[in-house]
């Protein structure tokens, strides 16, 4: 049995790994939130400068020092207050891109001449500082994402700090504690709503919204235009792979005035698929009279094309994480379920199998081969749709600079399914008793043989192990606690023959507490086999055990 003050210390130990690790979730989601806001602040900010008229000054001109942040710059020069300016920023980009192409204002300023008048907005506060056209806010939907991780982090940080030992409270009140499954509902329903945001956000910017501006853009008025450039442009992923896309650029006349274009259809980003985009530019080089289609209401956006083709499906990709978080999201109160009444004495589980010579076959807790193909399906789906939306060709920066962080996770996730693979290699226990229960005090024969390559088994270690979960109430809040309370080594041996088979008899202290089911408390008793592998993952199997009164 552990002492108090062993306890005290693990269980201190227990809430610093807890407090750090939602840490890191409320650390990213405030850091990322304050980038947002900030750039909103500042987009904000300049709907209240002061419009003035501004010349420009031609795409020939170079300033000695430009102050754009981004490619787009258009040099204008202004005067405010009796004093001249010259300055060539379009938008307060930041290095924040709302979306993969040219704001308006550059596409329908940058092939005209020098001496255009034009308006600018200037600060008041600092008449330096002007810029061309006021940024989209749409991309503050953004703040979603973040504010669901920094929501996860502190409320994970609080249920840990406020979390009482589960020992102290089983000691002090036996099993009796009340519990109130509202507080597992909402964590699960927390995390659901990750994946509900991450797939509805990559469903709408993807799928939806490509779909609808094309049947938008059908019935824009046709306009002559002039193809300056068409080609398809590719892309190497980090993996070597090769995606492509469609560039061009070409310029257009709309109600007296000039305006170019860079915005072949309403496609996302890049894929595989070549083809038809060579056939599409060559289609467009050999067009004489090309057209394309221009927004009454806005004439500097325009498109080539309002068809998407079978990329459209592409959309419906990030529906997965979508259907999964509704599907663990409705889910959450039979997840949290407890099953009601206490067995004194259980059942014994359905992992122990009786064989015909006599004697039980204890299985163990988690399969090798289970957890490999489980974390396999899971790594997959999670990196092949993170890892396709990142590498679109135009998703926005922010939304990038956000999905990095998933990118960690995914490669968190390779790893561990890699992990598992390894230990579909590792020797294989088989593991039988003489009864499939014993009582406080008895004794149980413990038998195990190995199948495969034992040599491999430097060390092999085996513990018996003992603990409680404990759900209970302090206050309004509900808590769940696991900790081990016996975890005692009964054997080891580095002799090859003893580690290939062996045989060795348990006792099961007396002054314990036996296997125990309830609503609210559970205790688990199991025996733990350990085998040393150098420069691999060890063998590290759970069998779980009955013990009555």
């Amino acid at each position: 049995m552990q002492t108090k003050s062993t306890i005290k210390v693990s269980t201190a130990f227990g809430k610093g790994c807890g407090v750090l690790f939602f840490s890191v979730f409320a650390i990213m989601g405030a850091f990322f939130m304050f980038m947002i806001c900030a750039a909103l602040s500042k987009d904000w900010q300049t709907r209240g400068w002061s419009p003035q008229d501004a010349v420009l000054l031609g795409q020939t001109v170079q300033l000695e020092k430009s102050d754009s942040k981004n490619s787009e710059s258009i040099p204008f020069r202004y005067t405010y207050e009796g004093r001249t300016y010259t300055r060539d920023t379009v938008t307060l980009l930041d290095g924040m891109v709302v979306n993969g192409h040219r704001s308006d204002s550059f596409r329908s300023l940058s092939n005209e001449p020098a001496g255009t008048k034009v308006t600018c907005f200037v600060n008041p506060k600092q008449p330096g500082e002007a810029v061309l056209e006021h940024r989209s806010l749409t991309y503050g939907w953004f703040l979603l994402l973040p504010g669901v991780f920094l929501l996860v982090g502190l409320g994970g940080m609080y249920f840990v700090i406020r979390a009482k030992s589960a020992t102290a409270q089983a000691v002090s009140q036996r099993h009796k504690s009340a519990t109130n499954p509202n507080c597992g509902i909402l964590g699960l329903r927390l995390f659901a709503m990750v994946f509900i945001l991450i797939g509805a956000f990559a469903t709408w910017f993807i799928g939806v919204k490509p779909v609808l501006e094309s049947r938008e853009a059908a019935g824009w008025p046709q306009v002559p235009c002039k193809i300056k450039s068409a080609s398809v442009s590719s892309h190497r992923g980090s993996k070597g792979g090769t995606t492509y896309g469609i560039t061009v650029a070409y310029t257009y006349e709309y109600e007296g005035r000039k305006f170019s274009g860079d915005r072949y259809n309403f496609s996302t980003g890049t894929s595989s698929s070549r083809g038809w985009r060579e056939e599409a530019v060559s289609q467009l080089r050999a067009t004489k009279d090309p057209v394309c289609f221009v927004n009454p209401e806005n004439p500097s956006q325009s498109v080539l094309s309002t068809e998407i083709g079978n990329e459209k499906w592409f959309g419906l990709i990030p529906l997965v994480f979508v259907l999964a978080g509704l599907g663990l999201f409705f889910a959450a109160p039979k997840m949290t379920a407890r099953r009601a009444g206490a067995r004194a004495i259980p059942i014994p589980p359905p992992n122990v199998v009786s064989l015909s010579q006599g004697g039980y076959e204890l299985k163990p807790t988690s399969s090798p081969k289970a957890g490999c193909i489980g974390m396999g399906i899971f790594a997959l789906f999670w990196n092949g749709i993170v890892w396709t939306v990142f590498f679109l060709h135009d998703v926005p920066g922010v939304a990038k600079a956000f999905l990095s962080i998933f990118l960690l996770v995914g490669i968190g996730l390779a790893v561990a399914f890699a992990y598992f693979f390894l230990t579909l290699f590792n020797p294989k226990p088989t593991v039988t008793v003489d009864v499939n229960a014993v009582r406080l005090g008895g004794t149980i024969k413990f038998r195990w043989r190995f199948e495969g390559n034992t040599a491999r088994i430097s060390l092999l270690e085996v513990f018996l192990t003992a603990k409680e979960s404990a759900t209970y109430r302090r206050g309004t809040d509900t808590s769940t606690d696991t900790h081990y309370f016996i975890h005692q080594k009964l054997h080891e041996t580095r002799e090859r023959l003893k580690i290939a088979a062996d045989e060795i008899t348990i006792t099961i202290p007396a002054d314990s507490m036996h296997s125990f089911d309830s609503t609210n408390n559970k205790i688990i008793w199991a025996v733990k086999l350990h085998g040393d592998i150098a420069k691999w993952p060890d063998v590290d199997l759970e069998f779980p055990l009955t013990v009555q009164p």
